[in-house]
């Protein structure tokens, strides 16, 4: 039940890399969190404590919750505006917040110049990066004019 003539892009980003990533993610948060912080925060800087660990434990059910929102939601409607709504509201309370978490920790970090990134953070940064800017694009219309005018017509024909 998915909307026809949606680019190719928007099924790989939308459909299979941002929900098994997802899911992936909060499943390490909830079983080695001390990794995941790690590829944010250089070991040399904190240890995990694991009376936080409930903070990690809301982290990864955060993003669970997210990769199955998205990949169940959007793969069981041809509403192209609940795919819309669904994607400007990840683009708004989770890339642009995750985005603002990378600047804050790198910050925090002294890190803000990008000569001392770690691959880690190259990683998390591009991959938010266009995954936000993908979803922009959607929100924005980007190579749906065809869908537009196929949900147009199936809206009068109801």
């Amino acid at each position: 039940m998915i909307p026809k003539n949606i680019p190719l892009l928007y099924h790989i980003v939308f459909l299979g890399w941002e929900p098994l990533s997802a899911i992936g993610g909060g499943l390490q948060l909830l079983s080695n969190p001390a990794d995941f912080v790690h590829n944010f925060v250089p070991r040399t800087l904190t240890t995990l404590d694991p009376l936080q660990n409930i903070l990690t434990n809301e982290l990864g059910a955060a993003y669970i919750s997210v990769g199955a929102i998205q990949g169940l939601l959007l793969t069981n409607t041809e509403d192209l505006r609940i795919w819309r709504l669904l994607n400007i509201c990840l683009l708004v309370g989770w890339d642009g917040v995750l985005m603002y978490s990378y600047w804050r920790s790198l910050s925090v970090q002294n890190r803000l110049d990008w000569t001392t990134w770690r691959p880690s953070d190259w990683a998390a940064i591009l991959i938010t990066g266009f995954v936000g800017a993908t979803r922009l694009a959607f929100a924005a219309g980007v190579g749906l004019t065809h869908a537009k005018a196929h949900a147009k017509r199936s809206s009068k024909a109801d």
